[in-house]
């Protein structure tokens, strides 16, 4: 089992779209955990287009390890079967209720930690960052903190000040390494990974196209057309994903783990 963190610093990169895309072609059974405080869950009005209530996700999760009850089990329990072998925890049901939950994520990260003999690895989707965020613990357990920005200078400003404190974090834990960027292309210039990757000093895993019309197929629950799978969007997002599962892999022989078995990808 592994855990991505997904993040960002500024206010739409699409992070929890490229989640979501992450999920749809990773090699193993997969669950995003959709953990941005900074708005209500954008994967039920989403994703799910609106088929289920908040009677699953993060609530419930919270209101377990309130009452001393948080498991890795509590995690399945509250996820929304997505695909074969894909889930999703919603987010919270409005903003306050994130607020509200400084405790949730020490404790969340630990639960995680434990979640190693679960056949399915855990994407998190922490959409944007505050400095002192509450929700770094879940960083620190990562085996892949990915940087999602969009390669232009407003973002690479905002994200220069604020990498010493999550490189910090990661050394605390010894997992320097594990930091990696993912530019999501820009419809006007941008910078390319290369150049970003110089200026911030982070490893570039990859380019997500800019693609509006295939990436809604994830983000609005729109109908995939007949090219989705061979869309520049899903090809970049498969390519992201090979880079990153890969670097996971090479961790795990260098911490004398045993691979876990894969699976074809679903996009």
């Amino acid at each position: 089992m592994a855990v991505v963190s997904l993040f960002s610093f500024s206010g739409a990169p699409g992070v929890t779209t490229a989640a979501i895309a992450s999920m749809y072609s990773w090699p193993r059974p997969a669950i995003v955990l959709e953990a941005d405080t900074s708005r209500p869950s954008a994967v039920l009005p989403g994703l799910l287009e609106g088929q289920h209530d908040h009677s699953r996700g993060l609530s419930g999760i919270s209101v377990a390890q309130q009452r001393g009850e948080l498991t890795p089990q509590t995690v399945v329990d509250e996820a929304v079967a997505v695909g074969e072998s894909r889930w999703v925890v919603p987010g919270f049901s409005n903003q306050a209720a994130g607020a509200g939950t400084t405790a949730l994520w020490g404790e969340l990260a630990g639960t995680l930690s434990a979640f190693n003999s679960a056949a399915m690895d855990v994407i998190i989707d922490l959409g944007r960052l505050v400095p002192g965020d509450a929700r770094l613990p879940l960083l620190q357990v990562s085996d892949a903190v990915v940087l999602v920005i969009e390669p232009v200078l407003p973002d690479i400003a905002a994200a220069a000040p604020r990498m010493p404190e999550i490189r910090e974090r990661l050394r605390q834990v010894g997992r320097e390494d594990a930091l990696a960027l993912l530019t999501v292309q820009v419809p006007y210039r941008g910078y390319t990974a290369a150049e970003v990757q110089a200026q911030l000093g982070i490893p570039a895993i990859g380019e997500i196209a800019h693609d509006s019309r295939n990436a809604a197929v994830y983000s609005l629950g729109a109908p995939a057309g007949s090219r989705f799978a061979s869309s520049e969007f899903v090809k970049s997002t498969r390519a992201a994903v090979f880079v990153i599962t890969q670097r996971l892999r090479e961790r795990e022989i260098a911490l004398g783990y045993r691979p876990a078995a894969t699976r074809g990808g679903a996009a």
